[in-house]
């Protein structure tokens, strides 16, 4: 089977596995490149660790992609090769042959306290929107749940006896714990929902046109945002300050990375709350601080 059906194969599988439209559209656009790029006729067999460099080059040089967007394209090709080999369309994955491109992690800025209790103080277009809107920045900001998983939430999700939600995100089924602020915005906003013409719909979050979509979702923070001053707001800056607020308070890794939904402890110690590590090793110092024990 030559690479373009290949390509339309893996992303259709992606897609009936409930992976985010996000990852989904990220890797589309890779593989989209490189098969333009490398022909829609090619057989994946005959791609080389060569190929692969030779595409780099050519986004590098003559698309102008940035070191992060490099080391995302290397990723995608890399996880799609990984599939072709497990189909046994090839023999071997000649991505890892490739050195992934570096690129300088840029920590994502922090939500502070005061800030999302200025988000929270904001009105909605309608009594409606308002109970909704700080529901999900309460749900977010608690929970650290990506927007996707946010999204596919339904009313048999949310447990209001255990304060838990059911997700599932990229790393599969997880349960979440919220606490006593937002169960209380959770009952206040589906308290309201029982008044909504699409109430009879299965989705936790809805508006006039069915449940809602990451990109309402990410206007929504963006629009909220320019209201309170906060530049550049969007949902996954909720997750960030959720692990910086977690380890501040005494979590450990292990507690983050299950509530959290990720893979491993390296992806949060590399790449979330790097905004806060400075503030939160200060803080853990004052309290351990070896000399001050000596003294003591």
């Amino acid at each position: 089977m030559n690479l373009s059906k290949l390509v339309d194969e893996y992303l259709a599988e992606l897609t009936s596995e409930g992976r985010s439209k996000h990852t989904v559209a990220t890797y589309r656009q890779t593989l989209r490149h490189f098969t333009a790029w490398s022909g829609a006729d090619t057989n994946p067999a005959d791609v080389t660790r060569r190929d692969i460099k030779a595409f780099l080059a050519h986004r590098r040089e003559e698309a102008g992609d940035s070191p992060a967007s490099l080391s995302s394209r290397h990723s995608a090709l890399s996880v799609f090769w990984e599939w072709l080999v497990t189909e046994e369309e090839v023999s071997e994955n000649v991505v890892k042959k490739v050195t992934r491109p570096k690129a300088p992690v840029k920590p994502v800025p922090l939500v502070t306290p005061e800030q999302m209790r200025s988000l929270l103080e904001l009105e909605g277009t309608t009594p409606f929107l308002t109970y909704r809107n700080r529901a999900i920045l309460l749900v977010m900001w608690d929970t650290g749940v990506r927007v996707g998983e946010l999204c596919s939430l339904t009313l048999e999700n949310i447990d209001l006896d255990r304060m838990t939600l059911t997700v599932n995100g990229k790393t599969g089924v997880r349960t979440v714990p919220f606490g006593k602020a937002t169960g209380v915005a959770l009952r206040r906003y589906l308290r309201r929902r029982e008044y909504h013409p699409g109430k009879g719909r299965p989705f936790l979050w809805i508006g006039n046109r069915g449940g809602l979509s990451e990109s309402m979702v990410q206007k929504t923070f963006s629009d909220y945002g320019k209201r309170v001053g906060l530049a550049k707001f969007h949902p996954h800056m909720t997750r960030h300050s959720f692990v910086h607020n977690m380890l501040e308070a005494g979590a450990t890794i292990t507690d983050v990375v299950c509530i959290g939904g990720w893979e491993n402890a390296t992806q949060v110690i590399t790449r979330y709350g790097l905004a806060g590590r400075q503030e939160r090793a200060f803080a853990a110092h004052r309290r351990l601080s070896p000399g001050d024990r000596l003294a003591g």
